[in-house]
């Protein structure tokens, strides 16, 4: 009889006389197969067992001690959802920066294509602009006369060429070229020699030099007088 635990190399035959040598050969042989049995306390570990040889087998291979086996303890994922680790490379720590994340995918998306660096988003950081407000920059040239210029419109509350065409002349200017006032009535001082001037009539508006000579002198002098002035 031979099986993996006892090897009877030497069978010894019926009905003859057997030598001591041979007996202590195969009992030394017995007691090597008996040390490859199981002991009694391992033995009784079965009893009870429900397993089948095929779920024993499971084990076969198995190097994970009895603490990392007992890390599945009370995990509730499919094996779907473990899957869902397979080719991860992330760290623990690049892991838990997803702790206390509530980003929905759609949200995450937003990041997809993103090319901006961590300094060009914080630019975004304390701004209240509106959508519409932001996109007034639309097509805006950027360059330092024109951020100055716009740092000119700071206080501005109305309409700027409203309020600039609702402007009288300013006083102590000097003006230079040619204006225009038809329909309009220089102003002057209206205390003249105690006299009190209309500046909206015709006798008492500004008159120039030659209007003087050629229409205010021409009623009040005789002709023949002129006429002399005029050789003079």
């Amino acid at each position: 009889m031979s099986n993996e635990y006892y090897n009877n190399g030497n069978p010894l035959v019926p009905g003859t006389l057997a030598k001591a040598v041979d007996l202590n050969t195969d009992r030394d042989r017995l007691e090597v197969a008996f040390d490859e049995l199981p002991t009694l306390v391992e033995i009784g570990i079965l009893k009870g067992a429900t397993v089948t040889t095929a779920e024993l087998n499971i084990l076969d291979g198995v190097t994970a001690t009895a603490a990392e086996i007992n890390l599945l303890d009370g995990v509730t994922a499919t094996t779907a959802e473990i899957n869902l680790l397979d080719g991860i490379t992330a760290s623990l720590a690049e892991i838990n920066l997803l702790d206390g994340i509530t980003a929905s995918t759609a949200e995450f998306n937003l990041l997809d294509g993103v090319t901006a660096t961590t300094a060009e988003i914080n630019i975004l950081d304390g701004v209240t602009a509106s959508t519409a407000e932001i996109n007034l920059m639309d097509g805006v040239t950027v360059s330092t006369e024109t951020i100055n210029l716009t740092a000119n419109l700071a206080g501005i509350t109305g309409n700027v060429q409203s309020q600039i065409n609702s402007k009288a002349a300013i006083n102590g200017q000097v003006y230079s070229g040619t204006h225009d006032f038809t329909g309009g009535h220089v102003l002057f001082d209206t205390s003249v020699e105690g006299q009190t001037l209309d500046a909206t009539t015709d006798d008492d508006r500004l008159a120039t030099t030659s209007f003087v000579q050629s229409v205010r002198m021409y009623s009040a002098v005789p002709q023949t007088h002129l006429y002399f002035f005029s050789q003079i």
